[in-house]
């Protein structure tokens, strides 16, 4: 007995110390993005968690040397970078520590922090000479409590914004807004368009829901002159929200959101928006819980020619092609979606109360937003409301967003009109050196004090990008384009 004991007490005590070596373990490098900007050169290393850190650079200040303690990059991807600034990068480790030595093409001033959620750490490499020498070390003097890091913040001195002016085309001009708060420095991007010489539409990348591409990438394939990042989306691209293109709905949501409205004349208006569908199929009538969208346990979707070629679904379900009013095909799923008609797709409930539909039955499908909503050609929902009427009108309570679009500093997108009907895209930056971002009354007010009198949010955070004649204007906060799935554009009339 007392032999099973000792061997008891000797397992315990082996996995004590291997729980606490793996506790111990150092942080793992997982990946490395990389922007240019016209501001900075940013790389962002994505690690597992954020080890403690170290900076210099080389008598010369053309090498910085980040040790990164306890660290390894044992499986990591992408570990290059090459840009305005950035040379090359390349890595070391010796001794137990990772060593990233970046090259740079002159002596630039540098800026170094950490960024949580997930854990990552970033060096800007600014477009401002280097005071040399410059051989002293950086520590992370940053003190941990209660699992978040306490640093004293920088108190800036409040000055008057920094506003530049270009004209990119005729009828096109962007300005950029820079200022000084207490909180640091803030960089926002805006373009404006002359509605007499441009219009404004939302577009879907490849112009199918399924599937993500950089704004940048967008913008270049419908030969727009500029563009941002639009719609809340899933990671299939799924829309969240209503999105309507052409008269046609693409995107759903059931809860009343901020949206913008386009009419056939280019006017537009904002407001709220939610979405009603029903389907009739004799005496049956089912409410569409959405329409290009992933059909959920007991629900019914529609898929029409925005979700592409075919609907994408598994086999638990039944599906119903109507064309002109009329059932044509029924199968279980992954139906091909008719150029002109559109695909019920049923599962559970739903499934069985259409068990009786057939092959030559009459269906109907009937959607309603409202007015003006129903004569828009085009809607774009996102939220919350911004401005209303000249006036700083936050309607995050009303709307219920979560504390991921509701709190904090972030990077931000809006789109808005001017007193004129001029339209206006926008971006600020943030989690950076160069911009730590809006709240959204502060980004409300920002946008206030560039002249736009009407305005919603739209998606915000790594999806954050304004591109204008084939140039990313800001610096996305990933340290590189995030792929999206809608975006709305500037194109010539």
């Amino acid at each position: 007995m007392k032999y099973y004991r000792r061997v008891a007490v000797l397992a315990a005590i082996g996995l004590f110390l291997f729980q606490s070596l793996a506790l111990a373990a150092g942080a793992k490098l997982l990946e490395l993005k990389f922007h240019s900007g016209s501001q900075h050169d940013r790389i962002v290393f994505y690690l597992d968690k954020v080890p403690s850190y170290q900076i210099k650079s080389s008598a010369d200040g053309k090498e910085l040397i980040i040790d990164l303690s306890d660290a390894t990059k044992e499986g990591a991807r992408r570990l290059s970078a090459s840009g305005k600034r950035v040379d090359q990068i390349r890595f070391e480790e010796k001794d137990g520590h990772l060593y990233a030595h970046v090259k740079l093409k002159s002596a630039w001033k540098y800026q170094v922090g950490k960024l949580s959620n997930p854990p990552r750490l970033y060096l800007d490499v600014l477009s401002e000479p280097a005071v040399l020498p410059h051989d002293s070390v950086q520590k992370d003097d940053s003190v941990q409590k209660d699992g978040k890091t306490d640093k004293k913040p920088q108190v800036l001195p409040k000055t008057n914004p920094l506003i530049t002016e270009t004209e990119l085309a005729k009828g096109l001009t962007q300005k950029n807004y820079v200022y000084f708060d207490p909180n640091g420095q803030v960089s926002a991007y805006f373009v404006f368009a002359d509605k007499s010489k441009y219009r404004m539409e939302p577009v879907l990348d490849n112009g199918i829901v399924p599937g993500r591409n950089a704004v940048s990438d967008i913008a270049r394939s419908y030969g727009a002159d500029a563009a941002v990042n639009a719609s809340y989306f899933a990671r299939s691209g799924e829309i969240l929200g209503v999105l309507k293109m052409d008269g046609e709905t693409a995107g759903t949501t059931y809860i009343p959101r901020s949206a913008i409205g386009i009419r056939e004349d280019g006017t537009v208006f904002f407001g709220q928006v939610s979405y009603s569908g029903y389907i009739q199929a004799g005496k049956v009538s089912l409410p569409v819980a959405g329409v290009d969208a992933e059909r959920g346990e007991n629900g019914l979707v529609v898929y029409n020619h925005w979700n592409g070629r075919t609907t994408g679904t598994n086999e638990y379900g039944i599906e119903y092609v109507v064309q002109d009013g009329r059932v044509t095909k029924i199968q279980q799923g992954n139906s091909v979606i008719p150029e002109k008609g559109f695909v019920i797709s049923a599962h559970g409930t739903a499934k069985d109360a259409l068990s009786g539909l057939r092959v030559g039955d009459a269906v109907t499908f009937t959607e309603q937003l409202g007015e003006p909503w129903d004569s828009a050609i085009h809607i774009l929902g996102a939220g919350p409301r911004l401005v209303e009427k000249g006036k700083i009108n936050v309607t995050t309570n009303e709307e219920k967003f979560g504390s991921d679009v509701s709190y904090g500093r972030a990077p931000r997108t809006a789109v808005g009109v001017t007193k004129d009907g001029d339209y206006v895209l926008a971006v600020v930056d943030g989690r950076q050196s160069h911009s730590r971002g809006c709240t959204l009354r502060e980004w409300a007010v920002l946008l206030k004090n560039m002249g736009v009198v009407d305005a919603i949010n739209l998606d915000g955070g790594g999806s954050a990008e304004l591109v204008a004649k084939g140039e990313i204007l800001n610096s996305p906060s990933d340290g590189e384009e995030r792929p999206v799935a809608s975006a709305l554009l500037f194109l010539k009339k």
